[in-house]
């Protein structure tokens, strides 16, 4: 595997955001240093930890089992002399014309086949001891596998790297920008607690399975960002063959022409950052096509209306650098909920610059 990490865990104590000390482990432990075997195991530390800090002071201790890992190395492509390097069709598959492909193969070195196990019990009862809130995966990678063990695979790793580069010293969260590609996954992933509504208004529109473009580690204006499409064979087959990237920047980083500043608008509000989608064919043979499967998009909102009629998507028309021309061309877009923080509304193609505007009609 060309990432190394040091898989690891430590114990914290929930209510009071407490790590426990070695010393603190070692003391319910008789001084033995040893790995839980099994689900019983797991909680009779639990319980020994909680009586532990319980004993100490604390109130209502509830101590968690916290995977994670350590000692990351970065997967790089730099130059290496040429005995030392590897075949391109380690990590790539070959076209049929015999060329390289730039997709990266699922077999291969870098793909979703490359697979490493992180932790694992005899009674693979790793599930349970999630779903009880005993155990929590820290990392995004980190993923649980059909006989119970905690895995991670390497274009996981990559794909969550190159989102949130938590293994560099990039301030990812301060970036208002969302990029990659799109990743399959159940529905119900992209609603939090307090979407009981939006899950029952999507759960008609969208598949089980569905392709999602999100990254919760970007900054402000990004950070609660999403883009879904259905997931289908032939849906799923376009997508891949495109990157993403979308911006979101301040309304008032922009100007009219002669440097007039931006300002209230005729049809009402501006109520969102300028949102630039952009999206790269990585082959242009044999076609470049999005689909026709409908896209649905989660976009930050500081407006202040409650009603779905009264929120519009307007395009804007970048005249050269930051300088633009007033928003008067509404796109079509089905508004599906307005909220406080968001609106949710779907489009059957992606614009290109795009703003939220509250209505004044």
């Amino acid at each position: 595997m060309p990432y190394n990490p040091a898989s690891r865990y430590y114990w914290l104590d929930r209510t009071n955001q407490r790590v426990l000390t070695r010393a603190e482990r070692l003391s319910v432990t008789n001084g033995i240093d040893s790995e839980p075997k099994t689900y019983q195991d797991v909680k009779d530390l639990k319980t020994k930890f909680d009586d532990l800090l319980k004993a100490k002071g604390f109130k209502n201790p509830n101590s968690q089992m916290i995977w994670t890992e350590t000692n990351e190395y970065l997967i790089s492509h730099n130059t290496r002399p040429l005995a030392d390097t590897m075949p391109c069709t380690d990590c790539h598959d070959k076209k049929a014309n015999g060329s390289i492909s730039s997709a990266v193969t699922k077999t291969g070195i870098l793909g979703s086949e490359n697979i490493r196990i992180v932790g694992e019990l005899s009674d693979n009862a790793y599930p349970k001891l999630i779903k009880e809130g005993i155990v929590k995966l820290a990392m995004p990678h980190f993923k649980l596998s059909t006989d119970g063990k905690i895995v991670e695979n390497v274009a996981d790793v990559l794909s969550k790297t190159k989102l949130n580069p938590f293994t560099t010293q990039l301030q990812s969260n301060k970036i208002n920008a969302v990029s990659g590609e799109f990743q399959v996954v159940a529905r119900d992933e992209i609603f939090s607690v307090n979407d009981t509504d939006l899950k029952t208004i999507l759960s008609s529109q969208l598949t089980t399975q569905i392709s999602v473009l999100r990254n919760p580690f970007t900054g402000t204006n990004t950070k609660d960002f999403w883009l879904v499409t259905n997931h289908t064979e032939s849906n799923a087959e376009n997508l891949s063959n495109f990157r993403f990237e979308i911006i979101a920047s301040d309304w008032t980083a922009f100007s009219y022409a002669k440097n007039k500043k931006v300002g209230k608008l005729t049809l009402g509000d501006v109520s969102s950052s300028v949102f630039y989608f952009q999206s790269r064919c990585l082959n242009i043979t044999p076609v470049c096509s999005l689909g026709k499967e409908k896209f649905f998009l989660k976009l930050p909102y500081n407006g202040t209306a409650t009603e779905l009629n009264k929120v519009g998507l307007f395009a804007v028309n970048l005249v050269s650098g930051n300088v633009i021309e007033p928003p008067k061309t509404q796109i079509p877009a089905d508004i599906i909920a307005v909220k406080s923080n968001y609106v949710v509304l779907s489009v059957t193609a992606l614009p290109e610059r795009a703003v939220l505007v509250d209505l004044k009609k």
